[in-house]
């Protein structure tokens, strides 16, 4: 059975120097490859390229304005409702999925699994399948799934990311400080932030294929949720492409980021293959040793079942007499005496 580690990435996309891009609406344009305009920048964003698009959708939740339903309205609102200049517009992720999926079953798949993760807790999500060919006629089928950081209330608007909690004293005053501010902490309106997040979704999604290739009899293949890191294997990571080194592969030319990753990919593989026939190996020992166990379980069974059967007959266990020579190289003897 050939074991794979599903590939993800997350980034936030904001107007922070650490971000990664500063525009939900390029993000959006980019991923749908489709052409937006940004009210925020004033500036329009083409696509690279759209021959790998398989799919594309805006999810929403039910309380969400329908205007969101198209991608330009939902990013240019998010773009306008945050004032911050360092403010963080989306979170974008990225994973990859089975070949073996056809793109009917991938949306399929990939529509559920937002709608159960990210829905449901009141985020907006615009996704988009791709199936890009390497040099060597390699698929690579994948999904980018651009979500909003901000949750949107009843009445359709967006809600706060944090809020104020004042501290108060016993007459139910507010604190001040020194300063002349009031004392008080900040606390997020949302969990989307939690750092366990990005294991539980990563988790969610595999556990979602592994259930689909087991539905539609793929025995061959199976799906590890966890990180090269978190199973102790020393894999090497693969560089970002990157939109530029990425049209310049598709256009037949190496580039030196693709080379290196070529490269890594040769040896992962190396250590995956070895990885697989041990994890094998493995799995018939444990069956092996399995039956082995259930084996002397059921000679003790019959051994008991004599036992009872003589203690019925005869009232008390009888045992043959044993030479004395051989009792003698017994070790704690008179144990044998206690009734």
């Amino acid at each position: 059975m050939v074991v794979k580690t599903v590939s993800s990435r997350a980034s936030i996309i904001g107007r922070g120097t650490k971000c990664r891009g500063k525009s939900a609406v390029e993000q959006s344009a980019y991923i749908s490859r489709t052409t937006l305009y940004s009210d925020y920048y004033g500036e329009k964003y083409y696509p690279k390229y759209s021959e790998d698009l398989v799919s594309t959708d805006v999810l929403i939740p039910d309380h969400a304005p329908r205007e969101y339903l198209d991608r330009s309205k939902l990013w240019n609102s998010v773009e306008k409702v945050e004032k911050h200049a360092k403010a963080q517009l989306a979170r974008l992720l990225k994973y990859s999925l089975p070949n073996w999926m056809s793109y009917e079953l991938a949306d399929k798949v990939v529509r559920d699994y937002i709608k159960r993760n990210f829905i449901a807790k009141g985020m907006c999500a615009e996704y988009a399948i791709h199936d890009s060919v390497n040099d060597k006629g390699e698929r690579n089928l994948h999904v980018h799934i651009l979500l909003t950081t901000r949750p949107i209330l009843e009445n359709g608007e967006w809600g706060e990311k944090s809020r104020k909690v004042y501290k108060y004293d016993k007459d139910g005053n507010k604190i001040k400080k020194k300063n002349g501010r009031y004392d008080c902490t900040t606390e997020k309106t949302t969990d989307w932030d939690d750092e366990g997040n990005a294991k539980k979704w990563r988790q969610d999604l595999v556990e979602s294929i592994n259930k689909v290739a087991e539905k539609i009899g793929i025995e061959d293949e199976r799906w590890e949720w966890k990180s090269f890191k978190d199973r102790g294997l020393d894999i090497l990571p693969t560089h970002h492409m990157g939109v530029r080194a990425m049209s310049l592969e598709q256009q037949g030319i190496r580039t030196e980021k693709g080379e290196y990753n070529r490269w890594v990919k040769w040896q992962n593989a190396i250590i995956t293959n070895a990885l697989t026939t041990l994890e094998n190996a493995l799995d018939v020992v444990k069956s092996e040793t399995d039956k082995w166990k259930a084996t002397l379980k059921e000679k003790a069974n019959e051994i008991i079942d004599v036992i009872d059967n003589v203690v019925k007959r005869k009232g008390v266990l009888s045992v043959p007499v044993v030479n004395a020579k051989y009792i003698a190289k017994i070790g704690h003897r008179n144990e044998l005496q206690n009734p």
